[in-house]
C-alpha cells in the first residue's frame, strides 16, 4: 500500500511539474490538499537527496574494456567512461547506482 501512495504522489508531482499551473492551482484542479501535496513534495525530495553517496572504485590495469561506455540512469543522468575503464570498476558503479 505504501508504494501505491508514494507512486500516486510521484505521478502528481510530475504532473504538476509538467503543467503550466502553480502548485496551488494544480491541487485545486485535482482536488488535492495543498498541504499534503507539499508534504509529499518535501518527503520525496529528501529521499532523492539523502540517497546519494560516494562509492570508492578501485582501479587496476587488468580487465579493461576496449571502447567508450555511457551509462544512462532512469532520471536522465549520464555517466561516461573512457575506453580504458576497468570492468570491475564498472560493475561496482552499476551495482551502486541500481536504485537511482
Amino acid at each position: 500500500m505504501k508504494g501505491n501512495r508514494r507512486n500516486f504522489w510521484i505521478e502528481h508531482l510530475k504532473g504538476c511539474s509538467d503543467s503550466e499551473l502553480n502548485h496551488k492551482e494544480y491541487c485545486k484542479n485535482h482536488n488535492i490538499n495543498y498541504n499534503t501535496f507539499k508534504y509529499w513534495q518535501n518527503k520525496i525530495k529528501k529521499e532523492k537527496t539523502s540517497g546519494s553517496k560516494f562509492v570508492k572504485i578501485p582501479f587496476t590495469n587488468e580487465n579493461r574494456i576496449n571502447s567508450d561506455l555511457t551509462i544512462i540512469l532512469k532520471n536522465g543522468i549520464q555517466i561516461k567512461t573512457s575506453s580504458q575503464a576497468n570492468l570491475e570498476s564498472i560493475k561496482i558503479l552499476t551495482v551502486s547506482l541500481k536504485d537511482i
